[in-house]
């Protein structure tokens, strides 16, 4: 895996040498900063189920018609 720098220097160079790209990229920019990461809804989840008190699962133990 590269460096975020490298990354961003190939970025520019592409850019640079392909300019119609964009509008393109910056979509794709745009949609992956605004979206939450995998790592985000997992510690969300996890926070709400752990959360939740032993009670909140005594109505549904056993069997269950």
């Amino acid at each position: 895996m590269r460096a975020p720098s490298e990354l961003a220097t190939v970025l520019r160079t592409l850019l640079t040498a392909h300019p119609d790209l964009r509008p393109e990229v910056g979509s794709i920019a745009v949609a992956m900063v605004s979206s939450p990461s995998i790592e985000n809804i997992v510690k969300s989840v996890l926070d709400a189920v752990t959360s939740l008190g032993i009670d909140s699962f005594h109505g549904r133990a056993g069997k269950q018609s």
